[in-house]
């Protein structure tokens, strides 16, 4: 007996065509040999071959496995080409199974015949389809339908709705495969707190503290600007406008103190990855609307803020906003019906789990009228009309709404300290400087500006005053000998003036070997 079966067949480079002569040789000699074959369940296991090809047709090598084996092959119209291969110390269906992959075939095994041919004609005639039903936890049953059509044949998949469940009626490879893709699918999704807050401020007393939440977005209807901008903050309840970072809430705290800004809502919703969520904060009002045969129609839209609000979040503790801001007001009275004037917005944003967004720029006019009189005198009648002044000014507001995500199972909370590693350099106030554009100029927050300072108001800045910034040590250059000023904005893609204001300088010349500060960190 024999366990294992030890055979090298070299066939050299010839035409073999029809001719098997040398293959044949070989055989017989084999048959000479007392040997039990192996049968194609066992041939798997038992005996290996070493096989030599040299540019044989590769049927014939089909052929020369298969009068090796003991076993029968049937091949196709597809099996054509030559094969130059070795093989060695492989069972049979081992090396059937590297010829018909290699040369992109397939093969189906029937009793004792392997049948070899093109994949799809050996499934439709001799594979069987199978119905599998798999139950979703996460996902709605639509939703995966919808993703699995753009890779499988949508006649293969049907929905249950009542059971929540997909069911597949495919072939057992394909079943297989969907059923990864199902998987994949039906993933838990991660819930999204969505924590926004409504105000209206005073613009004029925004520019007069060197703050603008106006950035460069457009918007569906004229007027003014809506836009937005993303954000990376290093401390919580910090906004990042452009590309630097404040203190929001300490900027409304002030605001407030100073009847400069309303709260409007501070409303929180809920929702989950993928899924809208909208803030409705206003009224319904009845819009007048004719049909096609001309007759009066009254629909209701809601008039105020509305936000709505998609997050998607990756793996990387980043959600993904998509962002459609609309805010809408009666503007005028036709015939006792209003006529609205809105504006919309459609945005995405990149941000962080627990940092925030402005959307700004909404602008306004609203006029406020004062009253102002001679004690007593202004009380009287007729008369008194002489004693009082009435005055109409305009004041431009501005509706800025914050946006701030929130995942839920997020177990460390985004929150960097860039307190580490700091150098204090001392800066020169000059004039029109202001808190705000002295941090955007560092790229460092106005608020951290103030803290390190002690100052309490952004009012209480002086012509001359030495403020300590708090700079990273990582924004400190060395100034190298050839270096000037227009190259070094170039490479760290600032602005010349940036750099020139910042250290309180016009040219780089006799500075080799020298610290400047940079608005960014140093490679």
């Amino acid at each position: 007996m024999v366990d294992t079966l030890l055979i090298s067949l070299e066939v050299r480079t010839i035409k073999i065509k029809r001719n098997f002569s040398a293959i044949l040789v070989v055989i017989i000699l084999m048959s000479l040999v007392s040997v039990n074959y192996p049968t194609i369940a066992s041939s798997t296991k038992e005996s290996n071959i070493n096989l030599n090809f040299r540019g044989v047709e590769l049927r014939d090598a089909f052929r020369a496995i298969a009068n090796i084996a003991d076993m029968n092959i049937i091949t196709d119209s597809s099996v054509k080409g030559t094969v130059t291969v070795d093989l060695k110390g492989l069972s049979y269906l081992e090396a059937i199974n590297l010829l018909v992959k290699t040369n992109g075939l397939d093969y189906r095994i029937v009793g004792n015949t392997v049948l070899i041919g093109n994949s799809k004609n050996l499934k439709e005639n001799f594979d069987q389809k199978e119905t599998k039903v798999f139950k979703l936890y996460h996902s709605e049953p639509k939703e995966v339908k919808a993703g699995l059509e753009l890779v499988v044949d949508s006649n293969s998949i049907k929905v249950d709705e009542r059971t929540k469940s997909i069911m597949v009626f495919a072939y057992p490879d394909e079943i297989e495969r969907i059923g990864k893709l199902i998987k994949d699918l039906d993933e838990a999704k991660k819930q999204v707190i969505i924590e926004a807050r409504i105000e209206d401020i005073n613009r004029d007393k925004l520019k007069s503290m060197g703050i603008d939440w106006s950035f460069a977005a457009k918007q569906s209807s004229t007027g003014s600007n809506i836009t937005w901008d993303s954000i990376s903050p290093d401390v919580e309840n910090v906004l990042e406008v452009g590309d630097v970072a404040m203190d929001y809430t300490s900027v409304l705290r002030m605001l407030h103190q100073d009847g400069d800004s309303t709260t409007l809502a501070k409303p929180h919703i809920s929702t989950i990855d993928g899924k809208e969520a909208m803030i409705n904060i206003g009224q319904e009002v009845p819009i007048v609307k004719k049909n096609n045969e001309d007759e009066v129609e009254f629909e209701f839209r809601n008039v105020g803020t509305i936000l709505r609000i998609k997050p998607r979040v990756d793996n990387n503790n980043k959600v993904l906003l998509e962002l459609k801001p609309e805010v809408s007001s009666v503007a005028d009275w036709e015939a006792g019906y209003p006529i609205l004037d809105t504006k919309k917005l459609e945005t995405n944003v990149i941000i962080e789990s627990g940092n925030t967004i402005a959307i700004g720029g909404l602008i306004s006019d609203k006029q406020i009228e004062s009253l102002s009189k001679v004690p007593l005198l202004g009380d009287v009648p007729l008369l008194g009309q002489l004693f009082r002044n009435r005055e109409v000014t305009n004041e431009k507001r501005e509706l800025v709404i914050f946006i701030t995500p929130r995942i839920v199972d997020n177990s460390k909370e985004s929150k960097v300290s860039n307190d580490i590693d700091k150098k204090t350099f001392k800066y020169l106030v000059k004039r029109s400087d202001t808190l705000w554009n002295i941090g955007k100029a560092f790229n460092i927050s106005f608020a951290k500006i103030m803290n390190y300072n002690n100052i309490e108001s952004p009012k209480m800045l002086e012509l001359g005053q030495i403020l300590k910034i708090p700079v990273p040590a990582n924004r400190y250059y060395v100034v190298a000998k050839n270096d000037d000023l227009r190259s070094l904005a170039k490479r760290y893609n600032v602005g010349v003036d940036d750099i020139k204001r910042i250290n309180n300088l016009e040219t780089l010349e006799g500075k080799a070997g020298e610290s400047i500060v940079l608005p960014v960190a140093v490679k």
